[in-house]
């Protein structure tokens, strides 16, 4: 990494007690599979804090996502330039900046980038750790997010077999999970609903679209 913390950002030991208090949170948010996704640092307001620095470390399942980066660009931190930035094993991010004017407002602090790894119904935490501003003043108030892959899944469930050789009185369900609807159906025999029925004895594919994914299960 070509910046370091300078010293006034590099008190991870150091505790400093303070009556002011700033907001730092991850938000709930969903992706694709095999897609890039941005998930924003939000910070309360910072004017009049006197913040020049912060670090924290992100930790999250890194068979979930896997890290490439930060960035400043359009954020209450653009003023930093480019944040420091350490992609560690184990599912963590390391992400810290620094500057020589005070920060104000509020919104983004800075934007961490991933790959989505997962699978479909796959979610993990996002946890904030060891925030500081400065080195302890203002005081964070942390709270986590959560990210889930929002690709549909399906089953088929609801199955009645045929009474005997030769009906076709046999039924079937597909069953859609963790993507958001609403669903379009397309059975193999042509039905366009989530239960078909009137089938004879033999094997039927059911495909179950979301507007960002489908699945299959026969």
């Amino acid at each position: 990494v070509a910046r370091t913390l300078p010293q006034s950002a590099a008190g991870a030991g150091t505790t400093v007690l303070s009556s002011e208090q700033v907001s730092v949170s991850l938000p709930a948010v969903s992706g694709n599979q095999n897609n890039s996704i941005t998930i924003p640092i939000l910070v309360g307001d910072l004017t009049g804090q006197n913040v020049i620095a912060y670090q924290t470390v992100i930790t999250f399942d890194e068979n979930i996502l896997d890290a490439t980066g930060a960035s400043s660009s359009g954020t209450v931190t653009d003023a930093f330039g480019p944040p420091v930035v350490n992609i560690m094993a184990n599912g963590q991010l390391g992400v810290g900046g620094f500057g020589v004017a005070p920060l104000s407002g509020s919104g983004t602090l800075v934007n961490l980038t991933f790959d989505i790894v997962g699978q479909a119904c796959d979610s993990t935490d996002l946890v904030i750790t060891n925030f500081l501003f400065n080195t302890g003043t203002p005081r964070a108030t942390t709270v986590d997010g959560d990210f889930a892959i929002d690709d549909v899944a399906v089953s088929i469930a609801g199955v009645q077999n045929v009474t005997c050789n030769g009906d076709s009185d046999g039924t079937a369900t597909a069953m859609p999970a963790c993507a958001t609807g609403p669903f379009t159906y397309a059975w193999s025999e042509g039905t366009a609903d989530q239960t078909v029925s009137n089938l004879s004895a033999g094997v039927y594919t059911v495909t179950v679209s979301s507007a960002n994914s489908s699945a299959t299960a026969s």
